[in-house]
C-alpha cells in the first residue's frame, strides 16, 4: 500500500511539473505571438500610412482616400477578420503591387516572414476579386445615369466632346522574365520586356 502511495505522489509530482513547463511555454508562446503579431510603427514604410499629413502616392501609388476606401469596402465584404489587422494586410498588397516586388524584399520592408507575404497577397487580391464580382468596386452605370456621368467626364476633360463617355480605360506595362519561346513578342516600346494590363 505504502509503494502504491509513493507511486501516487512521484506521478501527482511529475503531472504537475508537466503542467508548470506547459504553462511557461504557453506564456512564452503568447507573448511571441503578441510581438509578432503586434505593428511596428516606427518602420518607415508604416510611419507613412500613421502619419496623416504624408502623401502616399510615392510609396503606394494610391491616395491615402484611396487605401482607406479599400480597407473600408473589404471590411464590409468581410468583417470577421482573422490574424493581421485588415489595414496592414492591404498595405502589404498594395505595397508588393506598386513596386512589383519579390515576397523576399516585401517581407524585409514589412519585417514579417515570406510566408506570411505570400498568403496576404493572394488573400487580398481573391478578395479584391470577390469585391469586383459583388458589384462593391466596378459598377456599369444604370441608363438613368449616364447622363449625369458624361456630364462629369466633360468637367474633368474640360471639353464637351467628353459628354457621351461614361467609363475610361487605362494600361500598364508590367515587367518580366520572357519566356525562353517568341521572347521577342514581350519585348516593348519603351525598351523592356512586360506584359500589358488594362484595366477600365
Amino acid at each position: 500500500m505504502q509503494r502504491y502511495r509513493r507511486h501516487l505522489v512521484h506521478r501527482r509530482r511529475r503531472y504537475l511539473s508537466f503542467i508548470q513547463i506547459l504553462m511557461a511555454y504557453t506564456q512564452q508562446e503568447v507573448s511571441r505571438l503578441l510581438r509578432y503579431t503586434g505593428l511596428n510603427r516606427s518602420m518607415p514604410v508604416l510611419q507613412i500610412y500613421f502619419d496623416a499629413e504624408r502623401d502616399m502616392r510615392p510609396d503606394y501609388r494610391l491616395r491615402r482616400k484611396s487605401v482607406s476606401n479599400l480597407i473600408q469596402i473589404l471590411l464590409n465584404m468581410n468583417p470577421h477578420n482573422h490574424g493581421w489587422g485588415k489595414h496592414l494586410e492591404v498595405l502589404i498588397f498594395i505595397y508588393w503591387l506598386a513596386h512589383a516586388l519579390s515576397y523576399r524584399v516585401t517581407s524585409r520592408t514589412f519585417s514579417i516572414p515570406k510566408s506570411t507575404v505570400c498568403r496576404v497577397v493572394h488573400k487580398i487580391a481573391c478578395e479584391i476579386k470577390n469585391a469586383v464580382a459583388a458589384g462593391w468596386v466596378i459598377c456599369y452605370p444604370r441608363p438613368d445615369q449616364l447622363h449625369a456621368i458624361g456630364l462629369g467626364f466633360a468637367q474633368l476633360a474640360r471639353h464637351t466632346a467628353f459628354q457621351k463617355a461614361v467609363g475610361a480605360i487605362d494600361g500598364c506595362h508590367i515587367r518580366i522574365k520572357p519566356p525562353g519561346r517568341n521572347k521577342e513578342d514581350y519585348f516593348n516600346y519603351k525598351q523592356f520586356y512586360s506584359i500589358q494590363m488594362q484595366a477600365v
